[in-house]
Formats: C-alpha cells, sequence, structure tokens
C-alpha cells in the first residue's frame, strides 16, 4: 500500500503483519510498533511521541543495536531526536 499525506494517531499494531508499505509526507503520533511492522518504506513523514521496538529500526531505517555505537554524541543525538527513540 502507499500512503500519502496520512496521519495516523495512537496506532498499536502488534498482531498483524504490516510489511512493505509506502509512507510519503506522513505524520504518526503516539503510536506503537512492535514486531509485525517491518519492512517500511518512509518518505518525509514525520514522527511525534512514537515508540517503535529497537528491532524494527534495522528493518525500517537500518539502524542496528551494533551500529549504534559507531554513530557520533551529534548524530546519535539527532536520530533519538528523529525517531523519539528510548535508548
Amino acid at each position: 500500500c502507499v500512503f500519502t499525506n496520512s496521519q495516523f494517531l495512537n496506532i498499536k499494531p502488534n498482531s498483524a503483519g504490516i510489511i512493505l508499505n509506502k509512507y510519503n509526507d506522513c505524520v504518526f503520533e503516539e503510536c506503537t510498533f512492535k514486531g509485525t511492522f517491518q519492512y517500511q518504506i518512509f518518505d518525509n513523514c514525520k514522527f511525534i511521541n512514537v515508540i517503535m521496538d529497537y528491532s524494527l529500526l534495522k528493518y525500517n531505517f537500518g539502524i542496528g543495536k551494533i551500529e549504534i555505537e559507531y554513530y557520533s554524541n551529534e548524530e546519535l543525538e539527532r536520530l533519538i531526536e528523529i525517531f523519539q527513540l528510548k535508548i
């Protein structure tokens, strides 16, 4: 599916297999994503108070637990700000 200029508020998919969707200029607010939200494509999306399982960062953004150690403090702070990471 492709979603454009859509707003997702307080969605918490945790048992459905939601994969391979594209989101263009979308807003995600107060959402919680767990292990079933894999291989998504986000283009110019905004995340507000979103919680995403650590494992999904790898599948959706190419950020893994090991790789995060190699970011500079400035880059890591920016990632935390953009994705509302809880590290």
